[in-house]
């Protein structure tokens, strides 16, 4: 269309973790930590004039940028009629409980990729860092799981390699979460399986990745809130 850029590079383990969402086109949909953008173009691709997406991003200047990018790629009635854009923090969307069909968790996390071409990330990195990402994410997960329905779907993805940030962050909600959730297991075309996810490593995969995502499908209604904590023993 006049005006509008025609694609978006999307690092291909990016792309399953939205295939992971199976999107019907009347979906209500939560991108939860939306910014730079792709993983919500990848999401409105699937999505019909009757669906929605709701895009989050705490961070001021991500969500600029976010707004950019979905400016530049998306005709201005998709925008208007499809698209919101709002900038609260995650870990504390309790306000909608059981208001969408399916939540995409892109959350924050060390990153180590990274590390591999940034000395001041390295600088940066250890392993306290790992653990206070891994309770913010646990925050954000026990959030996504409020919002969505009973028989929806949340895909919980980062760019780590950390187990302590996947699969650890799963087997915490999956023990003493207070929203009964089941693992939802499929296989796919590039990465390999974990204990309850997926993950695409670039050493395995012609350079994709590192991206890891898990899907859970709530199957109940919440019980008691309580606060959860993850060890800081791994």
């Amino acid at each position: 269309m006049m005006g509008m850029t025609d694609y978006y590079i999307l690092d291909a383990g990016s792309v399953l973790a939205t295939e992971a969402l199976d999107i019907q086109p009347d979906d209500r949909v939560l991108d939860l930590c939306a910014a730079p953008g792709g993983k919500s173009l990848s999401i409105l691709q699937r999505l019909g004039p009757y669906g929605s997406l709701t895009v989050n991003e705490l961070s001021a200047d991500r969500r600029r940028r976010l707004r950019q990018v979905l400016d530049v790629y998306l005709p201005r009635t998709v925008m208007e009629d499809t698209v919101t854009v709002t900038g609260k923090d995650g870990t504390k969307w309790y306000g909608e409980p059981e208001q969408y069909d399916k939540v995409l968790l892109d959350a924050p996390c060390s990153s180590e990729r990274h590390l591999l071409h940034d000395d001041k990330e390295l600088e940066q990195w250890s392993p306290k860092r790992t653990v206070h990402n891994a309770n913010r994410q646990l925050a954000l997960l026990k959030a996504a799981l409020h919002s969505v329905r009973v028989g929806g779907l949340v895909v919980y993805g980062t760019c780590s390699i950390s187990h302590v940030e996947n699969d650890k962050v799963i087997g915490k909600i999956m023990k003493k979460g207070k929203i009964p959730v089941e693992v939802v297991k499929k296989t796919w075309p590039i990465g390999e399986r974990t204990k309850y996810g997926w993950i695409v490593l670039p050493d395995m995969t012609d350079g994709w990745g590192p991206l890891y995502f898990a899907i859970l499908r709530r199957t109940g209604v919440s019980k008691v809130d309580g606060e959860d904590a993850l060890d800081d023993d791994e």
